[in-house]
Formats: structure tokens, sequence, C-alpha cells
């Protein structure tokens, strides 16, 4: 009953917007335990979003982990029945390649993590402000990624582009995103850089965000035809794990990556 009692990760946005970056992170690490579970059987989530998580109150209970549900959609990541003509999600969280009727694999969950990446980081859902229509779906082909608010460290945002990599070939793993994780949140010097952060955050404690009328955060049938190849919209280096468990790294976001957010804007629940 906690986790009922909890709700999901989507439900509580607002309050991870003024989160500090060690419950996010803390909260994101538990979700990579629960991806790695699901991984090491060999299973595919299919359907993995932020309303499919379920809180248990992971930001200020570590004891209590954060559960990935709605497992009806997952299958054996072997299992070769797929239905390319029939596509199932929220549409920002859909890897390109399934978009474009690739098969479901454990690197479009990798991809739908990177998303979540995003949504844990700003409090935002991702493309709220936009239809989520056969146009989104053709820009998410052309490599278009939610943005990040002012003051996200780089390490940060890297991590979650190599996650959302056009190329899913090049999207790290579940347990590589853990190990990630859990130096960030242990390590002293990643410990002093995201306190750093969190004096740079922009979001305002009043900030909410207004939800476009079709913009849809429950699953549902996706059919979009002639999508084009996916693409990266930035260069994006080839992924090395050691590349993010160093200190050496800046907190530098560069302007194309602000995200201006109104702080009169109003949400939607």
């Amino acid at each position: 009953m906690n986790y009922i009692e909890q709700g999901s990760l989507r439900d509580q946005l607002k309050e991870i917007s003024t989160s500090t970056w060690d419950k996010k992170l803390n909260c994101l690490y538990e979700v990579s335990c629960g991806l790695v579970n699901i991984h090491e059987m060999n299973i595919v989530h299919q359907d993995f979003h932020s309303g499919n998580i379920l809180n248990g109150n992971c930001k200020y209970n570590p004891t209590i982990s954060p559960l990935i549900a709605d497992l009806g959609l997952a299958r054996p990541s072997f299992q070769s029945n797929f239905d390319k003509d029939v596509i199932y999600g929220v549409l920002p969280y859909v890897a390109p390649e399934v978009l474009r009727s690739k098969p479901y694999t454990k690197a479009a969950d990798i991809y739908s993590f990177g998303i979540i990446m995003t949504e844990i980081s700003t409090g935002i859902s991702p493309f709220h402000d936009r239809p989520h229509d056969r146009n989104l779906a053709a820009e998410i082909c052309g490599g278009l990624r939610p943005e990040f608010v002012r003051g996200t460290p780089q390490i940060y945002i890297d991590l979650v582009r190599q996650c959302t990599n056009a190329d899913e070939s090049k999207r790290p793993t579940a347990i590589e995103i853990r190990e990630i994780l859990e130096v960030w949140i242990y390590n002293e010097e990643f410990i002093k850089l995201f306190k750093e952060a969190d004096k740079n955050m922009s979001i305002s404690k009043s900030t909410i965000a207004t939800i476009n009328s079709e913009a849809y955060f429950t699953s549902r049938i996706l059919k979009y035809s002639d999508l084009p190849k996916p693409m990266n919209s930035v260069e994006i280096r080839p992924f090395k794990k050691n590349n993010y468990v160093t200190t050496q790294v800046s907190l530098h976001l560069p302007n194309y990556d602000e995200l201006s957010i109104d702080e009169d804007d109003n949400q939607e629940n």
C-alpha cells in the first residue's frame, strides 16, 4: 500500500524540481537498480516512463526503493514476435528506432531512462508544452531531446545524451548507469560538485509548467509512418564509463541547452 499512497514519480515532479541533487541522484540510482534487475532477467520493459515508477518515498527514505511497475508489455529480450505495426507507450519516452518500427530492446529502455533523467533534473514532463503527434515523433527521430535548466552539471547532461543517443548500439547499459550514479552519490569530489550545482539551479520553488491539451502522458497506441532516420542533433562522444567517474568535469551549461521557465505557468495534475 505504501507505493500506492505515494503515487508515481510523475505525481511528485513539483517536489522533485526543488529537491537537492543528492536526492535526485539517489532516486535515479534506485530506479537504475530496478532496471538492472529487469534486464538481468533478460526482460525488456517496453513502456518505461515516470508514470510507471511508483515512488515509495524514495527522496526521503533511502531504505524504500521506487518500484518499476506495469510490466504488462514486458517480454524476454530474445523474443522475436514483435508486431512492428503496434507501438504502445508515451511518445516522449519511446526510442526513435522503435518509432520507426524496430523491435524494443534493452537499449530502448535505456533511452527511456535518459528521458526520465531529464524529467528528474527539471521537475517537468518532457515536451509538456506541445502536441504529442507525428511532428514531435519526426523531430525526436531528427535528434530533438528535452532541454535542461541552467546550472545542470555538464557531466549529467553528457550521460543523458549517451542514454538518448540515436544509435542504440552506443547507449550505456543499465549496469554501467548504476555504477556511475553510485560513484556520483558516494565519491567526495562528486558530492562537492553536485552541492555546488544546487547553488546554481535556476528553478524557482513556485515554478510550475503548463501542459498542452494534446500532450498525452498515459500509454497509448502510436502509429506514425515515414519517419526520418534517427540522428543526433549534437555531437556525442563514444561512451566510456571512466569519463563519468572522474571529477575533471565542468558545471558550465551551453546556452542552447538552457530552458527558460515562466514562473506564472500553471501545471495540470
